[in-house]
């Protein structure tokens, strides 16, 4: 046998294996079966239409079962949340009269001190009282109200007050539980001249309200 004879005989026989090969591993990707390479076939994937008419990849539906709603870091799971107890004591709300007893001599400047000695009591707002010349709310720092404290003070050098009691400042509490107590202390007073002048500071209830 010839030389070339040889050699045509051994590239039939190359490709005759490389066209089983070549089969071989055209049956296994349409049976889903890795090939003898050792990879995997590229997973197929639904394609779904656009209304442009562009297509996208879709994934295989997960068949893992869905997990229930996430709960948001705001709020906490419902078996953690609770409601406040409702506050049962009873609330009511009452306007407190802020008095001045006047001597001999006239006032025309004033100052007080309000605190809630025990129970529960908030100071909530402030008006003016009835006297001539301090019917307008008097001077107080708005961050004591919702506390326990307030100073209240007031001035008018045209209009004086003359001897006897005068309401000149109301005081709005909310009060919760039991009754609370109260004390009102006078802290200066004087005349129209700035002389300083003797008085007394009296704590009432407004005329009508209930206790």
């Amino acid at each position: 046998m010839s030389r070339n004879t040889v050699t045509a005989c051994a590239c039939a026989g190359l490709c005759v294996r490389v066209g089983l090969l070549l089969a071989l591993q055209a049956f296994a990707l349409a049976c889903g079966r890795p090939h003898r390479g050792g990879g995997r076939p590229e997973a197929s994937v639904a394609v779904s239409g656009r209304a442009s008419g562009e297509g996208r990849a879709e994934a295989p539906a997960a068949t893992a079962p869905k997990a229930g709603p996430a709960e948001s870091p705001r709020h906490p799971p419902a078996a953690y949340r609770t409601s406040p107890p409702a506050d049962s004591r009873p609330v009511r709300f009452r306007p407190l009269a802020v008095e001045l007893e006047v001597g001999d001599a006239p006032i025309s400047v004033w100052q007080v001190d309000l605190v809630v000695v025990s129970g529960d009591a908030r100071i909530v707002g402030v008006e003016g009282g009835t006297a001539e010349g301090f019917r307008e709310p008097p001077y107080y720092d708005s961050a004591a109200l919702l506390g326990g404290r307030i100073v209240l003070a007031a001035f008018n050098t045209h209009t004086s007050l003359a001897r006897g009691r005068h309401r000149v400042a109301t005081v709005h509490v909310r009060e919760a539980g039991g009754p609370p107590t109260y004390e009102l202390r006078l802290v200066a007073a004087a005349g129209p001249d700035g002389a300083p002048a003797t008085a007394g500071a009296v704590l009432g209830l407004e005329e009508g309200a209930q206790p």
